[in-house]
């Protein structure tokens, strides 16, 4: 799922938007920047390697993975709409977002690997990420941009999106639910108290940040 995933959105992505970016680099350094180095750096600065996350959640669980969770790149969708919503420029929101998800996924998860692990198996772990990275994420993402340019030049290309779109989206809605199957399947548990502990505390850490990109 997650090389269909990559596949489709490299299917999917505006090629003249990522070639329009170039001529506003120094805002997308900025928000790449801010979105993929500074926000999981100073959170795990602040809070997850000085213990601030796993006391806030009340579980080493959790806390790992809102470690996990800041270093992912923009959302695809929800930051043009939003940034539509304020009467922003939403060329500047989209471009952000495919290069988010372009460089998120070499980022994210080498950023992520870095974080949680220690120090003898962050070594031993990099180059079985890079490994991951390249096969289930670059390979099909570039295949799928290279299959595209190809396209375009023999068919009407765009009357294809929409339906390579949804299929996006329902890969994604699979991926998800096989995520929560996964986690409900296994023997960890939360109370209610520690789930509202964690909404709590990530919705802190998000007003936080909000305030911070302001």
């Amino acid at each position: 799922l997650i090389v269909a995933l990559f596949a489709l959105l490299g299917l999917t992505l505006r090629v003249s938007e990522l070639k329009h970016g170039v001529a506003s680099l120094d805002v997308h350094v900025a928000i790449q920047t801010f979105s993929l180095v500074a926000t999981p750096a100073v959170f795990y600065g602040v809070f997850y390697r000085s213990g601030l996350a796993k006391l806030a959640t009340g579980s080493s669980a959790l806390a790992t993975g809102a470690m996990c969770a800041m270093c992912l790149p923009v959302p695809t969708n929800t930051c043009v709409m939003f940034t539509s919503q304020a009467q922003g420029d939403s060329s500047v929101a989209a471009i952000t977002a495919a290069l988010g998800n372009l460089l998120g996924a070499f980022a994210t998860p080498v950023a992520a690997s870095l974080a949680v692990a220690s120090g003898a198996e962050r070594a031993s772990d990099l180059p079985s990420t890079f490994l991951n990275v390249t096969y289930k994420i670059v390979t099909p993402l570039f295949g799928g941009l290279a299959f595209q340019l190809i396209a375009r030049r023999v068919v009407n290309y765009d009357s294809f999106v929409p339906f390579l779109r949804k299929v996006s989206t329902l890969v994604v809605m699979v991926f998800i639910y096989l995520i929560l199957c996964s986690a409900f399947a296994s023997d960890v548990s939360f109370d209610a108290w520690t789930v509202a502990r964690l909404c709590a505390f990530m919705a802190a850490v998000h007003i936080v940040v909000l305030a911070t990109a302001w």
